[in-house]
C-alpha cells in the first residue's frame, strides 16, 4: 500500500493545468503497474506554509475535485481510501480559510462531491470521528454515504484527546464508537510522538478498538522503533501490530465431503477467522478452485468478504454440483479471495493469502485439500 500525496497549492486561483492532471494521472497508473493499492490525499501544500492556503471560494475547491475526479474514477479498483484532503494546512481540515475546524458546510462541499460519482468501493477518510457524526446528525450527507466514510487520525496515540482528534467525547467513549462503527470502514493514519499512549501494549488494545487498517511506516519512527524489542504474546511487538493491522484471515476449519465423483455434488462446510485489527475493504469476493490435470474449476462462494469481521469467524457452506468429466489423477482444492474490478480481477498480486502454516498459496489461490483418483471417481487424501 502507498499513500499518494498530490500537492496542488500552484492552483488556488485557477484550474488545474492538464500537466498537473497528467501527473496524477501518471503515478496512479504506475501504483497499478507495480500492484499496489493508493491512499490517497489532495492538498494545497504539504509544509508548514500551507496554514491557510486552501482556495477562499468553495467553488475553485469542488471545481478542482470535478477535474479529478475522473481520474479517481478510472483507477478506483486500486483506491483504498481517499483521504478528505483539500481544507487547511496539510489538507488535515484545521487551520482554514473556511474556520479552524473548517466549517459543516465546507466539510459537506467537500465530501458530497468526492463520493458523488467515485465507484461505490471507495471510501473517503475525514481527519476527525466528530466531523462524521455531527454532519449526519446536521442532515449535510447523504445517509446512503454512511458506510463510505472513515478516519485517518494523523495523531494516534499522541496525547489525551490525540492532539484534537477526540473533541467532543472522551477517549474511551470514542474509542467505544470506533470498535461498534468502523467494523467494515477504514481507519488509518500516522502515530505523531511518543507518549504513555503510545506503549506497545495499549497501542495494541487501542488499534484492535478502532480497527486500524493501515499505519505510515515513515512516521513517527520515535514510536515505531519503540515498539521494537517489546513483547506482545510472544512476537516482537513491532512485528505483531504489523501482522494483526488490517485483515488476518484463517482458515480454521474445512468439513468436506470424503469423496467427490464426476457429475455428483460435492459439500463443504468452511470456517474463515479473522485475527486482525480491521476488516477488509469491499470490492473483493472469494470462490472456491479445484485444479489438476486438465481440470480447472471456479466456482464463485456467495459471501462478503468485507464481512469477515476482526475477531469473529466466518461459516460458508457449499454443495457443488460437479461436471460429468474431470481429469487429472490429483485435483487440488482451494480458496480465492480476490478483487473484482475490471482492471484487478485476474490479477494475482490483488489476491489474499491465508495465513496457515501448510496452506500452498500459489497463482493468487490458497490449495489446503487434496482429492486423489480411484477406480470410482476421487477421495479425499488425509495423507501422513
Amino acid at each position: 500500500m502507498v499513500f499518494i500525496m498530490y500537492d496542488i497549492g500552484d492552483f488556488r486561483d485557477r484550474d488545474l493545468s492538464a500537466q498537473k492532471l497528467g501527473e496524477l494521472d501518471t503515478i496512479l497508473e504506475k501504483a497499478w503497474e507495480d500492484g499496489l493499492m493508493v491512499v490517497l490525499r489532495a492538498a494545497y501544500g504539504f509544509d508548514e506554509t500551507s496554514a491557510y492556503n486552501d482556495p477562499k471560494e468553495i467553488s475553485r475547491i469542488t471545481g478542482h475535485i470535478k477535474q479529478i475526479k475522473p481520474i479517481l474514477q478510472k483507477y478506483g479498483d486500486i483506491l483504498y481510501t481517499v483521504q478528505a484532503g483539500f481544507l487547511g494546512e496539510y489538507g488535515e481540515w484545521h487551520s482554514s480559510n473556511y474556520g479552524d475546524p473548517p466549517s459543516a458546510d465546507a466539510q459537506a462541499a467537500v465530501l458530497n462531491e468526492l463520493l458523488d460519482g467515485l465507484p461505490e468501493n471507495v471510501s473517503v477518510c475525514v481527519r476527525r470521528p466528530s466531523f462524521i457524526r455531527a454532519l449526519f446528525a446536521q442532515g449535510k450527507l447523504d445517509q446512503a454515504y454512511a458506510d463510505r466514510i472513515g478516519v485517518h487520525n494523523d495523531a494516534l496515540l499522541g496525547s489525551a484527546d490525540d492532539y484534537g482528534t477526540y473533541t467532543d467525547w472522551s477517549r474511551e467513549e470514542e474509542l467505544a464508537w470506533a470498535a461498534a462503527y468502523f467494523k467494515k470502514l477504514p481507519y488509518g493514519g500516522e502515530t505523531c510522538c511518543p507518549s504513555e499512549y503510545a506503549e506497545a501494549q495499549n497501542a495494541v488494545r487501542e488499534f484492535s478498538m478502532l480497527h486500524l487498517s493501515y499505519l505510515n511506516s515513515a512516521y513517527n519512527l520515535d514510536v515505531l522503533d519503540g515498539w521494537k524489542g517489546g513483547r506482545i504474546s510472544g512476537t516482537d511487538a513491532y512485528d505483531y501490530i504489523g501482522r494483526h493491522m488490517g485483515y488476518r484471515f484463517t482458515l480454521r476449519t474445512a468439513g468436506l465431503s470424503p469423496d467427490m465423483k464426476p457429475g455428483s455434488e460435492l459439500s463443504a462446510v468452511l470456517r474463515i477467522g479473522n485475527t486482525g485489527f480491521a476488516s477488509m475493504c469491499s470490492g473483493f469476493g472469494a470462490s472456491l478452485v479445484i485444479e489438476g490435470g486438465d481440470t480447472l474449476l471456479t466456482f464463485p462462494i456467495q459471501t462478503e468478504v468485507c464481512g469477515w469481521l476482526p475477531g469473529e469467524d466466518a461459516e460458508i457452506k457449499l454443495d457443488i454440483e460437479m461436471p460429468g468429466e474431470i481429469t487429472g489423477d490429483t485435483l487440488r482444492l482451494g480458496i480465492k479471495i480476490a478483487a473484482l474490478g475490471e482492471t484487478t480481477a485476474g490479477d494475482s498480486r490483488y489476491t489474499v493469502a491465508l495465513q496457515n502454516e501448510g496452506i500452498d498459496y500459489s497463482g493468487g489461490v490458497n490449495y489446503f485439500a487434496t482429492y486423489q483418483k480411484t477406480d470410482e471417481g476421487y477421495e479425499l487424501y488425509t495423507g501422513p
